[in-house]
């Protein structure tokens, strides 16, 4: 069977509940809530957490938040990232109704939240909110890695009426039925361009040409320019089939890349392989090319 289901689940679906093991048959993706606002502690995030690595199914963490400004939204996504386990693929701040003072003070401290988080973890960064509240408060103008909406139709358990709105996931109900648990769960499928191997974060980059000679510690490789040295967290992109950016993956400071072009779009990007991109960024990347005398050699063997 092929695992299709996203479910997002907090602690009214008790962990004993669930038959974890048939749930891993079934289940590509569990997001996990953490928390209702800062004092009240999801009683079964720890417990869900560790059946998901105990049976390999992945997971992502979400807050339910309740900030009334900005300054409470940083100390809100302080505290979510202070609870968030190392294993969780990615993070979700859930904004679903008016907690600030005024409507307009919403989605300004939605930013903070969602900042405060890209700017001190790598993990993606998605935004929840209800399909009521989207354009009336602002959230269209959230900027987030990702957007998941609920929109249920019917409301029967199967997806019915998606949403008016572009976003990558789509909740499409809050019943739905399984037969590894026996209460109502929400259950969520992909709606846009990113792929169940974005959330999870298991793409890879297509191998790089074998041929090889050693360079210093990095192997320099026919066609290759130079490389790319992974200073501070930075996106790998992919040009999609409708010639649009897209986002694969957080890449982690150390990392090495070979790099095989240069191009002048979005402000410059380096051709890492495979038709992966890398944005030209000071301070985020360090750009070395290799001798002339290797090029030369290179070009020797390689004749």
């Amino acid at each position: 069977m092929t695992k299709k289901l996203i479910v997002d689940i907090s602690h009214h679906q008790p962990n004993s509940k669930i038959n974890w093991e048939q749930a891993a048959k079934e289940v590509a993706l569990f997001v996990i809530r953490t928390q209702y606002g800062t004092s009240t502690i999801d009683r079964e995030y720890k417990k869900h957490v560790a059946s998901c690595k105990q049976y390999g199914i992945p997971f992502g963490h979400y807050i339910y938040t309740l900030f009334k400004d900005k300054n409470d939204a940083i100390r809100e996504a302080k505290d979510f990232l202070s609870r968030c386990d190392k294993d969780a693929k990615f993070l979700v701040v859930d904004v679903e109704v008016q907690t600030t003072k005024t409507k307009a003070e919403m989605a300004p401290a939605t930013q903070v939240f969602i900042d405060y988080l890209k700017a001190n973890d790598s993990r993606p960064v998605g935004l929840y909110t209800g399909h009521h509240f989207y354009k009336p408060y602002g959230m269209d103008k959230v900027k987030a890695d990702f957007l998941w909406i609920p929109r249920y139709g019917k409301n029967d358990g199967t997806p019915s009426k998606k949403p008016d709105y572009a976003c990558d996931l789509w909740q499409y109900t809050e019943k739905g039925r399984v037969n590894w648990y026996g209460g109502y769960l929400d259950l969520n499928q992909l709606n846009g361009s990113r792929s169940l191997e974005w959330f999870i974060g298991v793409e890879s980059m297509p191998p790089a040409p074998t041929e090889k000679l050693m360079w210093g510690k990095t192997e320099f490789k026919k066609g290759q320019i130079g490389r790319v040295t992974i200073l501070k967290p930075i996106n790998l992109w992919i040009d999609n089939e409708e010639g649009k950016l897209e986002m694969v993956r957080i890449l982690k400071p150390d990392d090495q890349f070979r790099v095989y072009g240069y191009r002048d779009k979005y402000g410059g990007q380096y051709d890492v392989g495979g038709g992966h991109w890398v944005t030209k960024m000071d301070g985020y990347i360090k750009y070395e090319t290799p001798s002339k005398a290797l090029l030369a050699q290179a070009a020797e063997v390689y004749s």
